[in-house]
């Protein structure tokens, strides 16, 4: 049976400070003030993602904005972790990425020693290891999903029903696509992480491969 993992143990203030060190147009603009024990965060007020299925190409050039945000984070060897539909704003038609530990987790989702939605976590970090950029490419599989489908990758709505879940099966089938489009969210969903896209920068060329060569069409 699997078994909630371990709450990580670095602090906020310390998953800021790294995000901090590093500004990307793609990434929602946040200023952070450090007080003592005391982190005050300011951020703009934005629309998020809509719950609707997206076209094949529309949902590419989302994970293509997710990718560019990341790649820098990840040549530091540095993780998003919290990934989810919740993660990507919308600014003026704008697509952007909202930078980790921006907020605290639900306490549903605490209590299971988690700061991601449980539906979008890679299994290792469902099985209590630390996110990684490959940990961070299975959710951009299952939030590839959600933008295909328009529905999220299990039907559950209490994080400890989709943590049991997600156990039982990692990432769900999906059913229709072109054979480019269910290849990747293949290796994205991979459960061996070494199966995946290793970092953003691997992302964005299969990405290019897909929306250059295949044409996908609207």
């Amino acid at each position: 049976q699997r078994q909630p993992p371990p709450t990580d143990e670095r602090s906020l203030a310390e998953r800021l400070r790294a995000w901090q060190n590093v500004t990307h147009p793609e990434l929602v603009s946040t200023e952070v003030e450090f007080r003592d024990r005391e982190v005050i965060v300011i951020r703009p007020i934005l629309d998020p993602l809509p719950a609707v299925p997206h076209d094949a190409e529309k949902s590419c050039q989302v994970l293509q904005m997710m990718a560019r945000a990341l790649v820098e984070f990840h040549n530091q060897g540095l993780a998003h972790g919290e990934l989810s539909p919740a993660s990507i704003r919308i600014d003026g038609g704008r697509r952007l990425l909202l930078p980790p530990a921006l907020q605290p987790p639900l306490p549903a989702i605490a209590r299971l020693g988690l700061e991601v939605d449980p539906r979008y976590a890679a299994p290792e970090v469902l099985d209590g290891r630390s996110a990684t950029p490959s940990a961070d490419m299975f959710s951009i599989g299952l939030i590839f999903y959600r933008l295909l489908t328009g529905v999220a990758p299990t039907s559950t709505v209490e994080p400890a029903d989709s943590f049991a879940a997600r156990g039982a099966l990692p990432a769900p089938p999906l059913v229709e696509g072109s054979p480019a489009i269910k290849a990747l969210y293949a290796k994205l969903t991979a459960v061996r992480p070494e199966q995946r896209p290793q970092d953003a920068a691997e992302l964005l060329l299969d990405l290019e491969g897909i929306l250059t060569k295949d044409k996908l069409p609207a």
